[in-house]
C-alpha cells in the first residue's frame, strides 16, 4: 500500500487515486501542516464531495512533524531545483 505524508508531499505526491489531484491535493498542501489526518476535515472551503475523497484515502495518509524549513516555505519549497 502506498502512503503519503501530509507534511512532505507536493500536490502531485498526494495523487493517491481518482479525485485527489488537483483540487483536493491543492487544498491539503496549501493549508498544512497538520497534527493529525483528521485535521484535513477542518480545511476552510472543503466541499462534502472533497471530504468524501479524503475519507476514501485517509487510511493511506499520515501526519508527521514537518522539518522547520518545510514549514517556512511549504507551497514553493524549491524541491524541483
Amino acid at each position: 500500500m502506498q502512503y503519503a505524508s501530509l507534511q512532505f508531499a507536493a500536490g502531485t505526491g498526494l495523487g493517491l487515486g481518482l479525485g485527489m489531484y488537483p483540487a483536493v491535493a491543492g487544498k491539503i498542501v496549501s493549508h498544512g501542516p497538520y497534527t493529525t489526518v483528521a485535521d484535513l476535515y477542518k480545511i476552510e472551503g472543503l466541499t462534502s464531495a472533497q471530504s468524501e475523497v479524503i475519507k476514501k484515502y485517509e487510511n493511506r495518509l499520515v501526519a508527521k512533524t514537518p522539518s522547520p524549513d518545510y514549514v517556512i516555505d511549504r507551497i514553493n519549497n524549491g524541491l524541483y531545483r
